[in-house]
């Protein structure tokens, strides 16, 4: 694990500056106050990290924003009801009455059975971009490379 501010060398101190708990280095320790030591990462430990990190590579299903006018649509191409929908996909007619109102967002199991029963989309995938490991070259971004400092020059 590299210091949060400078991301130079491996964090060993946990300290609290200006309110904020940040693993930093011995040079960047002396800009808060000490919390604790951290003890040094072991292999096993940094595989576990790049295991966490590999699962977070998953596909997301979100439901597309105009879900409303989709169902509504759908359902009046068909001629049915409310009342009929709702019986036969085995839901209540208040959940498909909120659905097309957009009062309410279908659960995914839900958006499924409407996308079954009409024939239309309603579940859009995305995926997570993928995280690369750093190397030693990259760094990453830390919190110096989000501020800049301003020095008065001495006159």
């Amino acid at each position: 694990m590299k210091c949060d501010m400078c991301g130079k060398e491996e964090a060993k101190f946990e300290v609290e500056i200006e309110g904020t708990r940040m693993n930093v280095g011995t040079d960047c320790s002396k800009f808060g106050k000490l919390i604790r030591k951290i003890r040094p990462t072991s292999n096993v430990e940094q595989k576990r990290e790049q295991k966490i990190i590999i699962k977070k590579e998953e596909k997301l299903q979100l439901i597309v924003t105009n879900y409303s006018n989709i169902v509504k649509s759908a359902r009046e191409k068909k001629g049915l009801k409310q009342e009929e929908v709702a019986k036969q996909i085995h839901e209540k007619e208040s959940v498909i009455h909120n659905i097309e109102s957009g009062r309410r967002e279908p659960r995914l199991e839900l958006a499924r059975k409407l996308e079954k029963f009409f024939g239309i989309t309603l579940i859009e995938n995305y995926q997570k971009e993928k995280f690369k490991q750093s190397s030693s070259k990259d760094l990453g971004m830390t919190v110096g490379d989000m501020i800049s400092v301003k020095t008065r020059k001495k006159l």
